[in-house]
């Protein structure tokens, strides 16, 4: 029995990133879906108009929408948002440098802004009016994607001393750059799961936290079906057989009770 090769476009200009749709199944109970390709012009939104960073209870919003920034064009935006209260520089370790006249707090910031920055962990204060930020930030997204999927293979994302389940079809490393295509294949990810599954399926593009990154730019994901023939003992068979049954009669009760419906109401009217 030959595979099925399957392949999806993101259709949602407002959510690129997202996809969902129902997939051709082969004729056997069980099949193994594996993505094997995603390709997507790199258009990752790093800033948008609603990331913000406070300090000193003054919130700085961003006022545009950025798909590519290097520390020198992420010092130059921080700079033009501060004015006058604040100056930031780019070490030479490319860490950033904030620096003010008087004390101050950088109290919180959206998650982009986090990201980029690399202003891990708020609330923090100022010494000798100058904070160092310890972590350089990712320029473009985290080190890592993932296109997350309800059909994929089952994962544990370890979070401190907890864990927490993902279900993973495919494993982007982000080495590529802005406007540039991505293309990655990557098969290591495959699911066998029932037929009838690939009725309704999703796949979302995440970063390292399992946030949902934002693109500009449709996905294209390439996925094969292989049929999986299971080889039943006498004893499934015959289990099989009596569930199919009771689902049979409970279909054909249900139809003859809508027939007694119909019946009572053109017998009232």
């Amino acid at each position: 029995m030959e595979d099925i090769n399957y392949t999806i476009t993101s259709t949602n200009e407002s959510n690129y990133s997202y996809t969902e749709t129902n997939l051709f199944a082969p004729p056997t109970m069980m099949t193994t879906l594996t993505t094997t390709c995603l390709t997507c012009n790199c258009t990752i939104v790093v800033l948008d108009v609603d990331d913000f960073i406070t300090i000193n209870g003054k919130q700085y919003q961003v006022n545009d929408r950025y798909t590519a920034l290097d520390p020198s064009n992420l010092k130059e935006l921080l700079n033009t948002l501060f004015g006058e209260d604040l100056r930031v520089e780019v070490a030479k370790s490319q860490q950033l440098v904030f620096e003010a006249a008087v004390p101050f707090t950088i109290e919180t910031a959206s998650y982009r802004m986090k990201i980029i920055t690399g202003l891990k962990e708020l609330p923090i204060s100022s010494t000798d009016n100058k904070i160092v930020v310890q972590t350089v930030g990712d320029y473009l997204s985290t080190p890592v994607l993932y296109l997350e999927s309800n059909i994929g293979q089952v994962c544990f994302q370890n979070v401190g001393n907890s864990s927490i389940i993902r279900r993973i079809a495919m494993r982007v490393n982000n080495s590529f750059a802005t406007g540039v295509p991505i293309i990655v294949t990557n098969a290591e990810f495959s699911q066998t799961v029932p037929s009838s599954s690939l009725s309704y399926v999703w796949f979302k593009l995440v970063d390292s936290n399992f946030v949902q990154v934002k693109l500009l730019s449709p996905m294209e994901i390439f996925c094969t079906a292989t049929p999986v023939i299971v080889q039943l003992s006498e004893e499934e068979r015959q289990v099989v057989a009596a569930i199919n049954y009771v689902r049979s009669q409970q279909d054909q009760t249900a139809s003859n009770i809508a027939g007694l419906e119909i019946l009572k109401k053109e017998a009232e009217a």
